[in-house]
């Protein structure tokens, strides 16, 4: 969805991202590292930044909310072999006026998109100045009107709106901490056709060198309604969400404890799976790498994988409750199920 000849190259996220931390209901595992899902996430994937079900079943978003994601590729035929026979998504290659944008499927369902890395002149960029990476678009009603409130709330515009024919209209930009993420107007395409579902994203969180600063920036440019995580203070570590239980549809983490000094952070998101230890199996097996984990969380198994070509991004196998409120892992990871 983004331009790959306008969008701006900057560092990839850290090499080694930390696997998300377990939350309990009151306090937080202080040990692990960075990140979690709200507990209601999981329960009603169709609500996960959604205030109604369009007719035809797919979610809405609310501004704000996370709505579409993109990889930006340096090799096309290398990214649909990898996540095609990883998750088994389908792609649609919008063709050459659109600079080869590949729609990305999981079942019949639009959930992502994959560009060529391209430099400001339209040429191939190199890895070097243009790193292969996943981004994440946030919704807007307007959005000129948020790209003109990211600026006023300290932001950066990298690429002003642009209309995409026969989609929607984007942005692209950067926070105070030059954490960069795309704005999304859905016309035609709204956003995710799915949410929580095997092969499609699951959450989305910024990883933050200050949480003050970006909890500020968010609110105001956005208007999340930040709601701190149960606990997450008296630990040392500082988790919040954009609205509160259920009705939460991104995370924001601080992440200061193990980003580079002066690095801002990033922007990351989860696929469901339905077994992360066969996943991890596989994304070995097709050149990729594990980077973190698997562990287990009260919101399920998770793990930090990066592809062929370097891009980083979670999979995590949700949880489900038993009777007694308590999470087992469904699929078999060789022992009994996990009681959080």
């Amino acid at each position: 969805m983004s331009d790959p000849v306008a969008r701006a190259a900057s560092p990839s996220e850290p090499t080694d991202p930390a696997t998300p931390v377990a939350f309990s209901v009151d306090t937080v595992d202080a040990g692990s590292a960075a990140g979690a899902m709200p507990m209601g996430a999981a329960a009603d994937p169709s609500a996960v930044g959604a205030e109604s079900t369009a007719p035809a079943g797919r979610p809405t978003f609310y501004p704000g909310a996370p709505a579409w994601m993109d990889l930006t590729s340096h090799d096309l035929e290398a990214a649909r072999r990898f996540y095609g026979e990883l998750f088994g998504w389908t792609f649609v290659d919008e063709g050459e006026s659109f600079g080869h944008y590949h729609r990305v499927l999981a079942g019949d369902a639009e959930i992502a998109g994959i560009v060529p890395a391209r430099d400001h002149d339209g040429d191939p960029a190199s890895p070097e100045d243009l790193p292969a990476r996943w981004a994440v678009y946030l919704a807007a009603e307007d959005v000129d009107a948020m790209a003109a409130a990211v600026v006023e709330a300290g932001g950066e515009l990298i690429v002003p709106p642009t209309t995409i024919p026969g989609m929607g209209r984007m942005a692209y930009a950067a926070d105070p901490l030059e954490v960069e993420f795309g704005i999304w107007e859905g016309v035609e395409l709204g956003g995710f056709g799915a949410l929580g579902t095997v092969g499609a994203p699951a959450w989305f969180e910024c990883m933050s060198g200050d949480t003050l600063v970006a909890e500020q920036f968010y609110r105001d440019a956005f208007g999340w309604e930040i709601a701190v995580m149960p606990g997450s203070g008296d630990a040392g570590f500082w988790y919040a969400t954009d609205r509160a239980g259920a009705d939460a549809a991104a995370g924001l983490c601080d992440a200061s404890s193990y980003l580079s000094r002066g690095e801002g952070g990033y922007w990351r998101m989860y696929i469901a799976v339905e077994d992360v230890d066969a996943t991890l199996e596989r994304v070995r097996e097709l050149g990729g790498s594990v980077l973190d984990g698997p562990m287990d969380s009260p919101f399920g198994r998770l793990a930090t994988v990066a592809d062929t070509e370097g891009a980083s991004f979670q999979v995590i196998q949700l949880a489900v409750r038993d009777g007694a409120g308590d999470v087992e892992i469904e699929a078999d990871h060789g022992g009994e199920p996990s009681e959080l």
